[in-house]
Formats: structure tokens, sequence, C-alpha cells
């Protein structure tokens, strides 16, 4: 049951690895890596965060859901989104506002924190999908769908961000790798939606059937 996560946490590590390595190969390729670590490392906290909310509840979510109290499911389920919605607009908020004061809190360079803000406005934009991701996830683990969990982390950050790297790189260079966590995480959340509605209705037709 735990596979999915530990997969998760490797490809985060590979996900940098990759992106990263595009980043150098551009001139001023260090001042964009450092740029880029200082982003990496604020996405640690807010991932960090929501994986603590989404696997938190979890326990619950799975207590409950083999008890049949499906009632008591939705209701965490719908107040564990609300927290992580939360959370994460705040999170936006902050960074698009005060990306600056943020950088120059881990590196005191003025064409690194310039180069850094925009990094982390054009990153931030993830925080989002990326929190609801992570409560999806929960809930696949949560009811013994394992192997969805793992196949939806395996697609987030093995497939749907290395593919975008790669597209983003070659035709829009630095921008377009700015924008490639953002992007990536609002598709993976849309995608784990449409899954979860999926599982719903088909939890309800054996209801009624």
């Amino acid at each position: 049951m735990g596979f999915p996560a530990a997969i998760s946490v490797l490809l985060v590590s590979v996900s940098i690895a990759l992106l990263n390595g595009l980043l150098l190969k551009y001139e001023g390729g260090n001042i964009l890596s450092a740029a880029y670590g200082v982003t990496s490392k604020c996405g640690t906290i807010a991932l960090h965060i929501s994986i603590g909310i989404a696997q938190g509840v979890m326990p619950l979510i799975g207590y409950n859901y083999g008890a049949k109290n499906h009632k008591r499911v939705h209701q965490v389920c719908r107040l564990s989104f609300f927290i992580l919605l939360v959370f994460s607009v705040v999170f936006l908020t902050v960074v698009q506002l005060f990306p600056g004061p943020i950088v120059r809190l881990f590196i005191d360079h003025a064409e690194t924190i310039e180069v850094g803000s925009v990094f982390m406005r054009c990153w931030s934009w993830c925080v989002v999908g990326m929190s609801l991701f992570n409560m999806y996830n929960s809930i696949f683990q949560a009811v013994g769908k394992w192997k969805t969990s793992l196949l939806l982390a395996v697609l987030r950050l093995g497939v749907i961000f290395s593919v975008l790297c790669l597209l983003l790189d070659h035709f829009f260079g630095v921008s377009g790798l700015m924008w490639v966590q953002a992007i990536t995480d609002t598709v993976a959340c849309l995608i784990a939606m449409a899954m979860i509605a999926a599982l719903y209705q088909q939890r309800c037709s054996k209801v009624t059937t």
C-alpha cells in the first residue's frame, strides 16, 4: 500500500534532476540552476504539507470505507479538500506577492533573485493541482486501489512531467521549463479527478444493482 508513495518520492528526485540538467545547458545555467534550486526547496515545503494532510486522513478514510460508512468518508474527504484548497490559495498568494523576499531568504545574489522570482511565480501555480492530486492519490490508496495510485504517481512525474520538459524545452526554452511543473500538476489533477468520478459512479452502480 505504501509503494505508490515511495515511487512518488523517487520520481520527485528524478524530475528535479531532469529539469536541472536541461537548465544547465543554457547560457547562465548556474544562475538558472540556483534559481530552480530555491524554487524546488520552497516546493518541497508545499509538497510535504499537502502530503502530510493527505496521508494523515488516509487511515480514517480507509477505516470508514471498510466499515461501509460512506457518509463519513465523504465528510472527511470534503474537509480535507477544503483545507488543502485554502492552504494552496494562501501559499500561491504569498509567492505571487513576495517572490523576491522569499528567494532572498535562500540566496543574496541580485541576478539569481531576479530569475528566481520569475521562476517561483510560474512554478507556484502548480500548488493547487499538486495538493488536490495528493489527496486524490491518498483516497485511492485508502480504498485499496493501490495500483491506480501507483499509475497516477508514475503518470504525473514519470510521463507527463518528462514529456513536457522535452517539449517545452524544445519549443519555448527556459520560459517553457519554468511552466513545466504547473502544467504537469494541473493535467495530473484533472486526470485523477476524472478517475475518482469514475470510481464513484462504479460504486453507485453496484449499490443500485
